[in-house]
């Protein structure tokens, strides 16, 4: 060997006092004539010298990734793709500017996104036009709206508004309440109110054709068969089916009286060729006339003595103030004593022949119902009291004085305070 191994354990105590190494022990002439040669250090490039050593952490990270080109456009579309998405979607869920006031809407029979976000635009119901466009071609089903008027309300999100629009199943609901004697044009107001449908709209369908025909009511349209009831109803409800609801109440309860009162109802078809429609005529008159369920009875059979008596003058005349206000809500511009009719009958007013619904000028039933009566009001006329009274005037706290004669009826009249006979 020409040279001691660098690190060679070091020998025994004893071979150390002994002056011997381990390597000379065994056998090595050299390792005793020559001492162990110092080990070389190893030389550095210039290039090594000069490049700090790396940490142990540094040479351990994983290299850094450099995106190409297409990897860039590709995270750039995702981006520009996501992004509208994200902001169409908070827009959509954004409540409305208003203060839930109620919003009439026309809507055409074939709107696309387009013309549909212009119109909620114009109408103050949504913020952006170009936002709601977006969102109703993401939506996709603009086109299933129902063409003709809708009740919205001006602090609804878009997608609330979608919804509405579309008449969703299982959508908001509204409990609304019709009091007995409400007419149509209380029925309309009433549903408005409420935020079921546009009362103009409800209005228009109480006298179409078709659906009176679909219907199979024989009046010129549906008063007296929207049955006074509670109802639960869609907001921005189709106003033709809300009117199919209360009239199939109306079938269904009328149907319990004159079937549990056939035999009166075929005196009355005997004696005056009455059909069902008529005995709701009288019925919607005895409900303005009633304040008190005793005395519908009463106020049937004067209205059917009238009706029976050939003596009685003028003949065939019921007189009744609310038949005349009726006409002139229902054909204001008739004549031009209609045009207080907001402040109750007058007496031009109730004598006018222009008007159809008159029975002080014209002799009969008026040509429909005048209001929506109630079940109770429908059993009056089937089931009259027995009386011989003509006459009936108010005297306050709902009730009435009834009168055989025309004398004892004026004496009957109440007395204004400062009347002095």
């Amino acid at each position: 060997m020409t040279g001691a191994k660098k690190n060679a354990p070091q020998g025994s105590a004893r071979s150390r006092r002994n002056g011997v190494t381990p390597t000379a022990a065994a056998g090595s002439s050299t390792a005793q004539s020559q001492p162990p040669r110092a080990p070389r250090k190893a030389r550095k490039s210039p290039r090594a010298a000069a490049a700090p050593r790396a940490s142990k952490s540094k040479r351990d990270a994983a290299p850094s990734h450099t995106w190409s080109t297409g990897q860039m456009a590709i995270a750039a579309a995702i981006v520009l793709v996501l992004l509208p998405v994200a902001t169409v979607g908070g827009f959509a869920l954004l409540p409305g500017k208003g203060d839930g006031r109620s919003v009439e809407l026309e809507w055409p029979s074939a709107a696309d996104p387009a013309e549909a976000a212009r119109r909620l635009h114009a109408a103050g119901l949504v913020r952006s036009e170009f936002l709601e466009r977006i969102y109703l071609r993401l939506a996709g089903n603009v086109r299933s709206i129902e063409p003709g008027t809708h009740l919205l309300q001006d602090d609804m999100s878009p997608r609330t508004l979608l919804r509405r629009l579309l008449r969703v199943a299982g959508g908001a609901t509204v409990r609304v309440t019709i009091p007995e004697g409400f007419n149509k044009f209380d029925v309309a107001r009433r549903v408005a109110d409420k935020g079921v449908c546009s009362s103009r709209a409800l209005l228009a369908e109480t006298t179409d054709p078709a659906l009176l025909r679909d219907l199979r009511l024989p009046g010129p349209d549906v008063e007296g068969y929207l049955f006074p009831a509670t109802y639960e109803f869609a907001r921005n409800a189709a106003p033709n089916k809300v009117i199919r609801r209360m009239v199939a109440e109306a079938d269904r309860r009328y149907a319990t009286v004159f079937d549990k009162n056939a035999d009166a109802f075929a005196e009355l078809r005997q004696s005056f060729g009455w059909t069902r429609q008529e005995v709701i005529s009288l019925a919607s008159i005895v409900e303005k006339e009633a304040a008190v369920d005793d005395e519908r009875p009463v106020i049937a059979s004067v209205f059917l003595n009238r009706l029976r008596d050939r003596d009685f003058r003028p003949e065939g005349r019921l007189q009744s103030d609310p038949t005349a206000v009726y006409g002139c809500l229902l054909h204001p511009a008739l004549t031009p004593t209609c045009d207080q009719v907001g402040r109750g009958a007058t007496g031009p007013m109730v004598r006018d022949p222009l008007n159809p619904y008159s029975t002080y000028a014209h002799a009969g039933l008026p040509p429909g119902p005048i209001s929506n009566p109630s079940v109770r009001s429908v059993e009056a006329v089937l089931r009259p009291a027995n009386t011989k009274f003509y006459y009936f005037v108010a005297t306050g706290n709902g009730r009435h004085t009834f009168s055989e004669t025309y004398q004892e009826h004026r004496e009957a009249i109440p007395k204004p305070p400062d009347s002095r006979e």
